[in-house]
């Protein structure tokens, strides 16, 4: 997943764009399903502009979300990683 997440940053991605239920690319890494890859695609995603505080339909953020997944070092990370 790393690989691709690079591949399609490189040409230009949005990192922004929302899925039909509002999911941008960082509120859905619960698909992912290793913590250490989870943490390497946001460190990417928010290097190239990707919000932190984006909702999707049903309000969630991407901190909510690492939370609902117990991912203690990405929630950490959005914690800290620039708005």
């Amino acid at each position: 997943p790393v690989e691709a997440v690079t591949l399609l940053l490189e040409k230009n991605a949005d990192p922004n764009i929302p899925d039909y239920d509002g999911r941008t690319p960082l509120l859905s890494l619960n698909r992912v399903e290793r913590p250490s890859e989870r943490l390497a695609i946001a460190q990417l995603l928010v290097g190239r502009g990707a919000s932190v505080t984006a909702t999707d339909t049903k309000g969630v953020t991407p901190a909510a979300r690492a939370d609902a997944m117990n991912d203690q070092p990405l929630k950490e990370y959005l914690a800290t990683a620039p708005q």
